[in-house]
């Protein structure tokens, strides 16, 4: 009887211990399949060494496109930001030229990154940011009779008013409902 009372309390704080981690599992677990997933479809990737100020990404791309695109078909891109500089990049091209989809590389690959997990592109040198900030255009109506406009500023003036020099800042197609 005592040994069977040794075994309910150990298992018990077993139990307790378990419980505490299960969030962390469930996440490794999906990573798992998300890397798995990747490698099934012919994707790569790769993790990243630290750097302190920098990101230097080669070909990477946005995993998602490899649920409609073979690998090969994916054009890859290079990023590069030097994070001892401010910089802002405003990028411009035709319509369907792959802007939008260079953002969500960007904002992908560091999503991952920040998570500890490989990055989908060949080579990457990384730094963390203290915030990922996006503002992606919507073409749902705003709440309480506000216009497009004025939500899109209220959204831009939050960002603003929380981003750090740390901080990344992807915008896609903002303001683009107001006419010039």
């Amino acid at each position: 009887k005592r040994g069977q009372q040794e075994i309910i309390t150990n298992l018990a704080s077993m139990a307790h211990n378990i419980i505490a981690v299960e969030d962390d599992i469930r996440f490794f677990c999906k990573a798992y399949k998300f890397l798995c997933e990747i490698k099934s479809l012919g994707g790569v990737y790769s993790f990243p060494s630290i750097s302190g100020r920098n990101i230097k990404v080669k070909r990477a791309y946005d995993p998602a496109l490899l649920q409609r695109h073979s690998y090969n078909q994916i054009i890859k891109n290079d990023i590069l930001f030097h994070k001892d500089k401010s910089q802002i990049f405003i990028l411009t091209g035709a319509n369907a030229g792959g802007k939008s989809v260079y953002v969500n590389t960007v904002c992908s690959v560091q999503v991952l990154f920040q998570l500890g997990l490989p990055v989908t592109a060949a080579v990457a040198e990384m730094s963390p940011v203290d915030c990922i900030f996006t503002h992606y255009t919507s073409k749902a109506e705003s709440a309480d009779d506000e216009s497009r406009f004025e939500s899109e500023c209220i959204k831009m003036k939050q960002i603003i008013d929380s981003m750090t020099e740390k901080s990344i800042i992807l915008l896609d197609e903002t303001f683009s409902s107001t006419a010039s």
